[in-house]
């Protein structure tokens, strides 16, 4: 089904929204904390040890204190192994030490709840992202969520670490829209899911990647309906394989006459709301793992059946969009200047919402 209000389209899928805080004693794959806070004055941490002799100093480098951090599980884990019991400050501040390095897992919270993506963060991109955390408001109470079947969401595990200290934050990109350190609770911006999506997929070192889709293990489906003389609407795009992959770019779409012709539009991108994706992650067996809008204006030819071709970058060929039988493609824009072209404007790839 698709709703709209103006050129703002959303595609509304059967998904819900499920409580990231139901998920705490899930998400916590680490070995547990000492108490303390650490000091930043370089990339590395030094420790001072003591002899009869004399003493001498250990330099810890961000590889070092990186390599002693256990790696993301492949599922989420399903028990308890690691809490941020000891750690002082964690009331007054999300993370309340200095970190020389920032490991994050990216779980879809779709069973299996498999690990899409991972990332680990050294030096001064790690303080950079500690200084975006910290930046976050504090939500006074943990709000909730209903916990209801075919949510289709992401759950990010962070460990913020140093030579002696480690601190675990979780949290989700919807939902109550919140990260917590299990005693301090802050609220989403989209600024921040912005930095955290950049970390995992654009350009950090990948520890997991998902591999490139290929189009035999996709399928599209959608719709479109009238507004203010326009179709608008959307595609979405399955996964049917058991492991994650990932899309780049920009989808195109082609409209195809019952003959296979190419009608004759002109098309065009768009930015949307700021929610676009240039690399989005599709979860195995997720419905839908990603989407894209699709507005569609000024038809002043033949009202016969349409065919629509999705286009996905770097892959050959094209898929056929299914009818989501809730609007499917039925409808034609109104002829509103027939000395102009036909446009199809085409969304970028978008995480799906309820």
């Amino acid at each position: 089904m698709v709703t709209h209000q103006g050129h703002h389209v959303t595609v509304k899928l059967l998904t819900a929204r499920r409580s990231i805080l139901c998920l705490a004693a899930l998400v916590l794959c680490v070995t547990a904390c000492s108490s303390g806070v650490g000091k930043h004055a370089s990339p590395t941490t030094t420790i001072a040890t003591a002899s009869s002799a004399a003493a001498s100093t250990t330099t810890i480098s961000p590889s070092q204190v990186a390599a002693k951090l256990v790696p993301c599980r492949f599922t989420l884990p399903t028990h308890l192994m690691g809490d941020n019991g000891g750690i002082k400050g964690l009331a007054k501040k999300l993370v309340p030490i200095d970190a020389l390095v920032v490991r994050i897992c990216d779980y879809s919270d779709t069973s299996p709840y498999p690990l899409i993506g991972a990332a680990v963060l050294k030096g001064s991109e790690a303080e950079a992202l500690e200084r975006e955390a910290n930046r976050l408001q504090r939500e006074p109470e943990r709000p909730t969520c209903n916990d209801v079947p075919g949510v289709s969401m992401q759950v990010f595990v962070f460990t913020f670490a140093n030579a002696s200290h480690h601190v675990f934050v979780y949290g989700g990109d919807e939902c109550a829209g919140e990260q917590t350190n299990g005693a301090f609770n802050v609220g989403n911006t989209r600024h921040w899911l912005n930095v955290v999506a950049a970390a995992v997929y654009e350009g950090a070192t990948v520890a997991t990647p998902a591999v490139p889709c290929r189009l035999s293990q996709l399928s599209a489906t959608g719709g479109w309906q009238g507004g203010g003389g326009s179709m608008l609407g959307g595609i979405s795009i399955t996964n049917h394989a058991t492991t994650p992959c990932v899309l780049t770019g920009h989808p195109a779409v082609v409209l195809q006459d019952p003959e296979g012709g190419n009608l004759s539009i002109a098309t065009t991108n768009f930015i949307g709301d700021g929610r676009g994706l240039d690399r989005p992650v599709l979860a195995p067996s997720v419905d839908p793992g990603t989407t894209f809008v699709l507005d569609w204006g000024n038809w002043c030819g033949p009202q016969t059946p349409v065919s629509v071709q999705v286009v996905l970058p770097n892959l050959t060929g094209f898929l056929t969009a299914t009818s989501d039988h809730v609007d499917g493609f039925g409808g034609r824009p109104r002829c509103d200047a027939p000395a102009y072209r036909s446009v199809l404007s085409i969304g970028p790839f978008e995480r799906p919402s309820s």
